[in-house]
């Protein structure tokens, strides 16, 4: 009886000690899938320049003026070992006109305004605004003076000024004309 006392006790801690084994190792693959994680944002690629290195063509401090905006026989793809997903890309767009992209799941519209942002570079074929190349403006600048209403719109913790003016570039006043403009101001 006390032998079979004794094993009953070892198995209960046995028991414990498992469940701490399996704690432990769930933890050690967590924490390897973090650095996996930090060791691939070390292999990220840099972007291209920030700012835009003057002179380039039709580009003045206050692009884009009509907001016309040209593809012309674009290629992209999201890495290079990969199939184009965007191929002999072309249209133009009038400055004030408004249009809408469609169409199935995968045919390319999100990734037409990830060009457009140039978040994905060109392989071939260029995106003009205002008849300004792109690819020539840099990146900072060229984000700055886009600005695309997602379908599914999203509002940031904190005030509404906050999430009308990320940067705190722009007047209370400049705000309220705007919220006026797209008759919110109420």
């Amino acid at each position: 009886a006390g032998l079979i006392g004794l094993l009953v006790t070892y198995l209960l801690d046995l028991s414990g000690i498992m469940t701490f084994l399996l704690y432990q190792y769930s933890l050690f693959e967590s924490n390897l899938i973090s650095f996996e994680r930090c060791r691939a944002f070390t292999k990220v690629e840099v972007e291209n320049d920030a700012n835009t290195k003057f002179p380039v063509a039709n580009y003045s401090r206050s692009w884009p003026e009509s907001g016309e905006i040209e593809f012309k026989n674009y290629y992209a793809k999201y890495r290079p070992n990969l199939p184009f997903v965007l191929k002999d890309v072309s249209f133009k767009i009038f400055g004030s006109e408004k249009i809408g992209v469609v169409g199935r799941t995968g045919s390319g519209k999100s990734t037409t305004l990830l060009a457009l942002l140039r978040i994905i570079e060109a392989h071939a074929g260029q995106i003009f605004i205002d008849n300004v190349d792109i690819a020539q403006i840099g990146l900072d600048d060229l984000r700055k003076k886009i600005t695309i209403i997602p379908q599914d719109p999203l509002l940031y913790k904190g005030t509404l000024k906050q999430n009308l003016d990320l940067l705190g570039i722009y007047s209370e006043a400049q705000m309220w004309k705007a919220l006026e403009k797209v008759c919110m101001k109420d």
